[in-house]
């Protein structure tokens, strides 16, 4: 008789252990490999490597975790094929341990004899449901719980308005799905998935003990780009595919559930005549094929219509829309479809309830998608690409409240890409991209009121205009704009946000304000535009914080008719003329104005500009500021740094304050004759010119500026680099011709952008332009600088340390501050001083309706939307600001945070909680 020759492997799996631990014994050439290849709750599957001389395999198992001792005990399998290498063993006991031996019967008898066995447990079974009893497709219930998964009451949704979006105040209780396990591991240490991928889940936990909990899994609804079409078969009829979850522990797989039907919709091919009637509440319609249509009419409620299998609906007349409703209210409307053609191809009125979802819009006559007097809607994953008749748009909302658009395309518009018409008010705008419209890409229309909108991961390129909004009370965020042919972001309304916008290669304005006040710009991005942003002709009251403005043909960052405003940390570069300028009683705070082919910073016949801490060098023109014509009066100068750049005084009553830091006298101060109060004395600066005078009695009673000559910040910054950007795609050790460039506006520094490339800083102001080399610049301070680097004391000696917990430095104590000479109206949230001037109770207290200004720290800058203060960037008492060592803009990086503040130090400035960034310079 052939000897049985038996290879050992111990093979033990638990739900606990992260992977199989494996004792191997072996005494021959043979190795059987064995190994546990799948499972689910009631089979197993056994992978072996052949035994060359075997004659068949003989597999014995039994329900235990103690192998058989050999292949005669427990249930024999005999006779298994020599040619088989795997078997499944079915009809088992789910959670339940099952041990294996597989024995070859060999041809051979000159092999010693050997042990083997496998030993694994099957997974649990589970069932899978909806959470709520409601679930036919397109109903929902009200979101009255603490959660989607705690409706206390499954009642209809309302749309009465209360300021929420769909998914807020709704529940679309068919995507709220639910599987338990009683007594499992710990969410931590659990995975799930359903068999079709379509599904978002979460995990809860209860009951916890020993390691062991009540594990309940709910899905939160459709995965971003999946739908009900995912969920939809036509093999071999129409109806719902078999819907099932795995859970893995590791990657054990620990449960699963049986494939189940879910959701009890009817479900019907839509109908192929020309005008198709979708007429039967709460049924799915479905289009398996390309169809040719006229129009549809929706006139029931909770209609859906998917298009499977890839299929396309064609309308056949563009005097017709494809698809419609026809009653007075539609709710619970849900598409998924491809459709092209018609005069709209979508085309909802008086609808509440919708959504629209992976879906294709071709080639509409008129306008691919237009919703208007609708409520709770959702569009998601939608490309509409080409409308054919001129002044159309791709997409029109009108007289809508409580949207969420996300994952959006527009493309090829012969109009605007999104038109906004008032009023529309809480709609949310979330990853869109549109490009080649003839008129605007985004278009939110005057003529009423649009508030409360959110606009955010905007990309908007190659239209007439990028954006266009006279919106109110809005705020637009992550926002890229470029290639238009006019302006990147126009903006028409009051008391908006922008945060993080990138604007470049514009033919117009990279962001450009016309009339309105209030409006707050945030780390701001402007290079290659004809001008970078510009606030004009308005009311004035805005704030513009953290600019980086490049290589604009005209001006980098100024206002013009705009009294009021409030600059801080600006960057202002490489512009082709004038850089930067501000009207009548603006502020600027941290000013880096350097290589412009006009001047750096030009005040002409403005009065009562307030400027502190501007660090300005190499102009093209003859002067680096300029205070220019009679009406130029009453400007202020605090902690100024000029170097290669001179400031000429040409009116009256100007004056310098704190630090002035110059290269020479002889050269740099520069004072049109016959004035009597300059402020600045021609060719000396102070009375006698030298460092450390503060006299002025010849120019006027009004400047006490320590005079610091003799400075020389050709190394202080890092100007011009030649290493190799990590960020930017096209340049090579920091140099790229100018034709050449493609990635205009993405460095690994904030600081850094585009300018003229040249041997040496400061041979090279004004605009880099075709034919020529760029070269990146990076307008931080170097580590080992002392000349604009921590000298904001005194303006000549390193300041003290800023030491967390401890006092901080006297550059920032509470009586370093500036009073600007603003002259706004206050509304709730501001922060100033009132002018007493007869208007309100004069306590110098600034409160609603007051005449105020603002009085600040000249070494610190306000830390923006963090909940604290005005968010004007400008460090006033009780706001939460950061330290200022440093000439310029730049003042460190890094993780301001961490280390916490130094105790502040009160005077007239008080309550600040003081922070400074970690990483002040580089090498």
């Amino acid at each position: 008789m052939d000897r049985i020759v038996a290879i050992t492997f111990i093979f033990i799996i638990t739900g606990c252990t992260s992977a199989f631990n494996i004792e191997e014994s072996l005494s021959s050439s043979s190795n059987f490999n064995l190994k546990v290849n799948a499972k689910t709750y009631n089979e197993i599957q056994l992978n072996w490597s052949a035994v060359e001389l075997a004659e068949s395999y003989t597999l014995a198992y039994r329900q235990n975790a103690t192998p058989p001792s050999d292949c005669t005990q427990g249930t024999v399998i005999n006779n298994i094929s020599n040619t088989t290498t795997s078997y499944t063993i079915s009809s088992l006991t789910e959670n339940k341990y099952y041990s294996f031996r597989i024995c070859a019967n060999l041809k051979s008898k000159s092999f010693s004899s050997e042990t083997g066995s496998v030993s694994t447990k099957t997974s649990r079974l589970v069932n899978l449901g909806t959470l709520y009893s409601e679930k036919t497709w397109g109903r929902y219930i009200a979101n009255n719980g603490s959660d989607i998964f705690s409706a206390t009451s499954e009642t209809n949704c309302t749309s009465v308005d209360d300021g929420k979006q769909l998914y807020e105040k709704c529940i679309h209780s068919a995507e709220i799905l639910k599987t338990e396990l009683l007594q499992a591991p710990e969410c931590s240490s659990l995975t799930i998935e359903d068999n079709l991928n379509a599904f978002d889940w979460t995990c809860a936990q209860t009951n916890c003990s020993g390691g062991t909990c009540d594990v309940t899994f709910y899905s939160t609804g459709l995965k971003d780009g999946k739908g009900l079409r995912d969920l939809i078969t036509d093999t071999p009829t129409l109806g719902f595919k078999d819907l099932s979850v795995t859970i893995k522990q590791n990657s054990d797989t620990y449960a699963l559930s049986e494939g189940t039907q879910i959701w009890d919709n009817s479900l019907a091919v839509a109908p192929s005549t020309a005008l198709a009637s979708l007429s039967i509440p709460d049924t799915i319609y479905v289009y398996h094929e390309d169809v040719s249509i006229e129009r549809h009419i929706i006139s029931a409620q909770n209609i859906a219509l998917v298009t499977i299998n890839d299929s396309t609906i064609t309308g056949t007349d563009t005097s017709k829309n494809v698809f419609e409703n026809d009653i007075v209210i539609s709710e619970g409307v849900w598409l998924e479809i491809n459709v092209t053609g018609g005069s709209h191809s979508v085309l909802l009125s008086f609808a509440d309830k919708v959504q629209l979802r992976n879906s294709i819009i071709k080639n509409s006559n008129l306008g691919g998608l237009s919703i208007s007097v609708a409520n709770l809607v959702n569009i998601n994953d939608l490309n509409i690409d080409s409308t054919t008749l001129g002044g159309g748009y791709c997409a029109y909302l009108g007289t809508t409240q409580r949207f969420i658009v996300k994952n959006v395309i527009l493309n090829n518009c012969n109009g605007d890409g999104l038109y906004l018409a008032s009023p529309n008010k809480d709609l949310i705008f979330d990853n869109i991209n549109i490009s080649n419209s003839t008129d605007s890409g985004i278009e939110i229309a005057s003529g009423g009121s649009q508030t409360n909108l959110l606009l955010k991961n905007i990309t908007s390129f190659s239209n007439n205009n990028g954006i266009v909004t006279y919106s109110n009370s809005s705020r637009f965020e992550a926002i890229e704009t470029y290639n238009n042919s006019d302006n990147g972001i126009y903006v028409r309304g009051s008391n908006n946000i922008l945060n993080n916008i990138v604007a470049y290669k514009n033919s117009g304005t990279g962001v450009y304000q016309y009339g309105n006040t209030r409006n707050k710009y945030f780390n701001i991005k402007t290079h290659f535009n004809n001008k970078g942003l510009n606030i004009q002709d308005s009311s004035g009251e805005n704030v513009v914080h953290n600019v980086i403005g490049t290589n604009n043909f005209y001006d980098n960052v100024t206002n013009g008719n705009s009294p009021n405003n409030t600059f801080s940390r600006i960057i202002s570069t490489h512009s082709n003329s004038t850089a930067t300028g501000p009207d009548n009683n603006s502020t600027f705070l941290g000013l880096t104005a350097a290589n412009n082919g006009g001047q750096n910073f030009r005040i002409y016949n403005t009065s009562g500009a307030t400027t502190v801490n501007m660090l300005n060098t190499t102009s093209g023109a003859s002067y680096g500021t300029w205070i220019e014509a009679a009406g130029a009066t009453n400007n202020y100068f605090a902690q100024t740094l000029l170097y290669n750049a001179r400031i000429r005084v040409g009116s009256e009553n100007n004056r310098f304050l704190d630090h002035l830091l110059i290269e020479s006298p002889l050269n740099d101060c520069v004072v049109d004759a016959t004035l009597t109060t300059p402020g600045l004395l021609d060719e000396t600066c102070t009375t006698n010119g030298t460092d450390g005078s503060f006299g002025y009695s010849a120019a006027g009673p009004n400047s006490d500026a320590v005079l610091r000559p003799g400075i020389d910040i050709t190394s202080s910054l890092k100007w011009l680099t030649t290493a190799d950007d990590t960020t930017n795609t096209s340049d090579v050790n920091g140099v790229r011709a100018f034709d050449e460039i493609t990635d205009w506006a993405n460095f690994d520094s904030f600081y850094k952008a585009w300018g003229k490339s040249g041997a040496s800083f400061p041979t090279t102001p004004g605009q880099c332009q075709t034919g020529q080399n760029c070269q990146i610049w990076d307008y931080r301070v170097l580590a080992s600088d002392t000349v604009a680097r921590n000298t904001t004391n005194d303006g000549k000696n390193q300041n003290q340390d800023f030491l967390p917990g401890m006092a901080c430095p006297s550059a920032v104590d509470g009586e370093r501050y500036i009073d600007d000479q603003q002259n706004f109206v206050a509304v709730s949230g501001d922060i100033g001083v009132e002018i007493s001037e007869g208007i309100g109770n004069d306590d110098g207290n600034c409160e609603v309706g007051e005449n105020c200004h603002n009085r600040f720290l000249i070494n610190a800058f306000e830390i923006v939307l963090d909940g604290i203060g005005d968010d004007d960037g400008l460090c006033e008492s009780n706001e939460a600001c950061i330290y200022m060592p440093n000439y310029g803009a730049y003042q460190g990086e890094g993780d301001y945070e961490a280390q916490g503040t130094c105790q502040f130090q009160n005077g007239t400035i008080s309550g600040v909680s003081m922070y400074a960034f970690p990483t002040n310079g580089i090498n």
